[in-house]
């Protein structure tokens, strides 16, 4: 999944695209833009660092729910 989008820009999304762990905020909104990768790449460097997700739970959406928290 990929598309070139401009600092500023934002991409309306009809589903929801990613997996739990690495999702943004902006993306459970329905809203995909620069911030969305920035917020990835902190939780790949995270987890890099501590060797766990910062945002855990026992299921799909209990991550969901602490992401949005």
């Amino acid at each position: 999944m990929s598309k070139n989008i401009s600092q500023g820009e934002s991409i309306l999304l009809a589903s929801r695209y990613g997996t739990p762990y690495y999702i943004a905020p902006e993306t459970l909104l329905g809203e995909l833009n620069c911030k969305s990768d920035i917020w990835g790449t902190g939780i790949i460097l995270y987890m890099m660092l501590t060797g766990r997700p910062p945002f855990n739970g026992e299921n799909d959406g209990e991550i969901i729910k602490n992401i949005r928290n």
